[in-house]
């Protein structure tokens, strides 16, 4: 696959490491996956942005077939860091 369709495809793939959050976008899909740096493997939420842009509704359950493909997606795509996560002393 080129490059440019490559990037045709995903709309976005980040992670935010001060929100320890995975996030994968396509199309209408957003797929997220909270507490990464405690629980790596945890559960993806599935939102349709096509209806639900203020990501209201996980729909994962009803779509098996898309959570394995942003599953597939994210361990492909992210690289896991040896960084430790921020950590703040307020003493």
């Amino acid at each position: 696959m080129k490059v440019k369709e490559k990037l045709k495809n995903i709309m976005f793939l980040l992670f935010i490491l001060m929100l320890s959050e995975l996030t994968y976008g396509q199309n209408k899909w957003k797929g997220v996956r909270l507490n990464v740096n405690t629980a790596p493997n945890g559960p993806i939420e599935l939102y349709d942005l096509s209806f639900d842009i203020g990501e209201e509704n996980n729909i994962a359950d009803n779509h098996p077939e898309v959570i394995n493909q942003i599953e597939a997606i994210m361990e492909k795509e992210h690289l896991k860091s040896d960084s430790k996560p921020f950590q703040f002393d307020f003493e």
